[in-house]
């Protein structure tokens, strides 16, 4: 809800007609079966970093299942992304599968997508949160900052986040928002964020109440994702509303979630990858389904091109490709 009234100001006449165009494409869409798009994303991701300092144990890049050409997204490439962003576009996130704050450049593109009046959001471990990182997110207006925290101890939050320093983390997270204060600023909003496992479910509660008292502006529970059957199994949690999985009568482990007749992400975000390519939604992290190359294409001629269609057609007609078996929907 806090995110909902900081996103009223960003909301044009023209985005406001996307939006409506939105919700009318992906209704048609589901009634026809048969991909009716009408507008344009609502919202772009950006993943301008493709490295990361962490080695946690369920992501695709420390684990090497992504395959990009370089590091960080060129100049170039970021300045044709944003100058191609489409009408109606109001919500710019700054991550995908890297670590944001290890781009030297970060605040200055922040800059550049509040020129382009954009909602603006970054994703990031916290580590690197020092004082200097912060006051350049609050100097550049940075709107919404999402913390990963995963725990309320040493031990639990470390166990998952290889790599990281609980103590550090707190420190980080209550200086922002000490410097928040003392700069007399609403932004960025901090949203500290628990994947919940097997391992940490119990430390729920303190979590709630530890991020509350180091100042975040909302607290975030999510079930986790696997890439086995093993690693679910294993590191699960047991509460029902965070097992995004469950065993059928072959002892198989599939998707508890049906995610219904209509895939709304292939209807309102597109993400460009830091080397340029998109990918079809943010769980194709290896870009096993590539829509285009920003490189060649303009985003109009991906949103609505060939690749994307196709794929939108074959959701509408019950076709799951293998990186939906990962997605709560």
């Amino acid at each position: 809800m806090k995110e909902f009234f900081r996103l009223i100001p960003y909301l044009t006449f023209r985005r406001l007609l996307n939006l409506i165009a939105y919700s009318l494409s992906v209704f048609l869409s589901r009634i026809f079966k048969r991909p009716v798009v009408w507008n344009n994303p609502y919202g772009i991701s950006i993943e301008i970093a493709a490295v990361c300092n962490f080695s946690c144990a369920e992501c695709a890049l420390a684990n090497g299942k992504t395959h990009r050409t370089n590091s960080f997204m060129s100049c170039d490439s970021f300045q044709q992304t944003l100058s191609g962003i489409l009408p109606g576009t109001m919500y710019l996130n700054l991550y995908f599968q890297g670590e944001p704050l290890l781009d030297s450049r970060l605040d200055d593109r922040i800059r550049e997508g509040k020129k382009k009046k954009l909602f603006v959001s970054t994703s990031t471990n916290g580590s690197l949160l020092d004082e200097e990182m912060a006051g350049k997110l609050i100097d550049s207006k940075l709107d919404k900052i999402i913390i990963s925290v995963d725990g309320a101890s040493s031990e639990t939050y470390e166990q998952y986040r290889i790599g990281g320093d609980f103590e550090l983390l707190l420190n980080n997270i209550e200086g922002l928002n000490r410097l928040k204060k003392e700069k007399n600023s609403k932004k960025p909003l901090i949203e500290a964020q628990m994947v919940v496992f097997k391992h940490n479910e119990h430390e729920i509660n303190n979590f709630k109440k530890l991020m509350k008292a180091k100042g975040a502006d909302i607290i975030t529970l999510k079930s986790a994702q696997f890439y086995s059957a093993e690693s679910a199994q294993e590191n699960m949690s047991t509460i029902p509303k965070f097992q995004r999985y469950k065993t059928d009568r072959n002892g198989q482990v599939i998707l508890k979630t049906d995610i219904g007749s209509v895939c709304k992400r292939l209807w309102h975000t597109i993400l460009i990858n830091s080397d340029g390519k998109v990918p079809v939604c943010c769980y194709d992290k290896e870009v096993n389904h590539e829509m285009g190359d920003i490189s060649k294409w303009s985003q109009r001629k991906i949103w609505k091109g060939e690749a994307y269609m196709q794929f939108r057609k074959n959701y509408l007609k019950g076709k799951r490709e293998h990186i939906c078996t990962n997605c709560d929907g």
